[in-house]
């Protein structure tokens, strides 16, 4: 299981290095996508896709066919050993790969957002009380998040119908798993100021990311599980 992160700070509008090709139907989001913002991340994300995924499978990057899932998760058809996923929070792209299904959540931790509500919608009746007894329930909040949407993002399934089916409680001062749909081994990281959860099959004891830069350099950094968990 390999982590990469890449920091859009680091990329620009006119980087050539990440003008990797796009299909035609790539292209065409592409160009209906009016924030330059927006264009920029969605371009890095795709060029840290296809400079990793071409360099593990020994292949030219344009060679790389992606297909989706009807939930819209992205898949290559050709390779069955491999499974990857991304995600995305402020500045930073994430992006794991694995030989299993898997799937990654980053978040930065926005105290001001209605998280109570939020909370009340998607958690667990006893997730959402477990908040409520909480006098910030920020780094509860997503640290249970961030757990759930790496559960279902190694599902593809959507937030709605997916997070009921993993549920999480507090047991002396750690979160524990009571509901589990998929076998799923679970991590939770801090990275600068994100929150980091990996789901997948296979242990994690320390977890190495990558930091990609734009010329292909990486810086390698270790981290280490939230104790909570």
């Amino acid at each position: 299981m390999e982590l990469y992160l890449a920091h859009l700070p680091d990329f620009k509008a006119d980087n050539k290095e990440i003008d990797l090709p796009l299909s035609s139907s790539e292209q065409v989001y592409y160009e209906r996508i009016k924030s330059p913002k927006r264009q920029l991340e969605w371009r890095v994300s795709r060029w840290l896709r296809r400079y990793i995924l071409s360099q593990k499978l020994a292949v030219m990057p344009e060679a790389l066919v992606f297909e989706t899932t009807a939930q819209w998760r992205p898949y290559i058809d050709s390779v069955k050993n491999i499974d990857f996923n991304m995600s995305h929070s402020g500045q930073w792209l994430a992006m794991i790969v694995c030989e299993d299904r898997v799937g990654i959540d980053i978040q930065i931790c926005q105290s001001k957002r209605n998280l109570l509500g939020i909370a009340k919608q998607y958690f667990l009746s006893q997730e959402y009380e477990t908040l409520l007894t909480k006098e910030d329930p920020t780094a509860l909040f997503y640290q249970l998040w961030t757990l759930k949407e790496a559960c279902v993002k190694a599902t593809g399934e959507g937030i709605a119908s997916g997070f009921p089916k993993y549920g999480f409680e507090v047991c002396h001062g750690k979160i524990r798993q009571i509901i589990a749909a998929q076998p799923f081994v679970l991590g939770l990281y801090v990275f600068d100021d994100m929150l980091l959860s990996i789901a997948s099959k296979y242990e994690q004891d320390k977890m190495q990311v990558q930091q990609v830069f734009p010329d292909g350099k990486k810086k390698t950094y270790t981290l280490e599980r939230v104790a909570s968990t």
